[in-house]
């Protein structure tokens, strides 16, 4: 992906987390809102973003996912990008501490 496009799935997975109904009523999130930090981490294959999207979900956690529609870089329905909900950094490593940032 190019950087544009990086930079536009990111803005597609912050923006579907923040339309998150549950996320209105999440405590997190509400601290969240008043830093904004965003980490920006890369993975290493689809497979690998997949098995973090199941260990979040199935921890009961919030994740957006980003499926591109296909009308520039990427084919259709494909994953490009996810966001995970604001957390404590100590319950985040859990799922996503062994990903670098991205560069």
């Amino acid at each position: 992906m190019s950087p544009g496009k990086m930079v536009a799935q990111g803005g597609h997975a912050v923006q579907y987390m923040c339309m998150d109904g549950d996320m209105v009523r999440d405590k997190w999130f509400w601290d969240w809102q008043q830093s904004s930090t965003k980490i920006v981490l890369a993975v290493t294959s689809l497979e690998e973003i997949e098995e973090i999207i199941v260990k979040i979900n199935e921890a009961g956690y919030v994740i957006s996912e980003v499926i591109d529609e296909g009308r520039t870089e990427i084919a259709p329905d494909t994953l490009t990008c996810a966001c995970v909900q604001p957390m404590p950094r100590k319950l985040a490593k859990q799922f996503v501490g062994h990903l670098k940032l991205l560069k």
